[in-house]
């Protein structure tokens, strides 16, 4: 009797990235024009993009980049393009972050260092457990929420960019175990045109520097931004 032998090929086709309605909006939205200036600071480049698209965001400052700064290779002038374009372009040329949305909020995160099998753990996967702000200023909200999360930070600086100036806006959250970034990201989505920068406490060479975290604001939508 003949043996026949059927071969079943499977093929398995990758699924494309989804994301929620208003993650997808963030990223369609289309400036006019851009341009990342060679030598500036890819978290400079990152808070512009985030401005001039008034997407709200954050950044948690990696390790590496806070010793050793990593600059803009070279000049990037785009039209027309879409946020999350201008995204990719942007970590194409600093691989020590990766950039990721939650709820309409884009982040900046270090990468895990290469041959490093342990997770790092970060200050903002701690749980802030039952916390309700109303009508707080912003920078003092930020402040509260850290110090829940046992994050001791005596105050959040802000600052503003693109020369608005620093406006004291006030912020109403109900926040109920999430994490600090979450909390921080809500913060500013809440406002809805600022951003977070998170820097973990070091020791480089003979100088310690404690968490910080500042708050950068921006005024309402702005004129370079195009429509989605």
């Amino acid at each position: 009797m003949n043996s026949i032998w059927v071969a079943m090929v499977f093929v398995f086709q990758p699924l494309a990235w989804s994301y929620t309605k208003s993650d997808q909006a963030a990223l369609d939205k289309r400036l006019p024009e851009f341009v990342f200036s060679k030598d500036e600071g890819v978290e400079f480049g990152f808070n512009k993009l985030c401005r001039q698209a008034d997407i709200p965001c954050g950044i948690e400052y990696s390790f590496e980049t806070a010793e050793h700064p990593v600059s803009l290779k070279k000049r990037g002038h785009y039209v027309g393009a879409e946020a999350k374009t201008l995204l990719d372009a942007l970590i194409a040329q600093n691989p020590r972050y990766r950039w990721t949305i939650n709820a309409g909020v884009i982040n900046l995160v270090p990468k895990a260092r290469e041959g490093d099998k342990k997770r790092h753990d970060s200050p903002l996967d701690r749980v802030v457990e039952s916390m309700e702000l109303t009508e707080v200023a912003l920078d003092i909200a930020a402040t509260r929420i850290c110090q829940s999360a046992g994050i001791l930070i005596h105050s959040a600086a802000i600052d503003s960019i693109g020369g608005s100036p620093i406006v004291y806006r006030k912020v109403t959250v109900d926040l109920r175990k999430v994490t600090l970034r979450e909390a921080l990201n809500r913060l500013v989505k809440t406002d809805g045109h600022s951003s977070w920068l998170f820097s973990q406490q070091r020791k480089h060479m003979s100088h310690e520097y404690p968490d910080s975290l500042t708050i950068l604001q921006w005024s309402g939508m702005s004129a370079d931004a195009g429509k989605p």
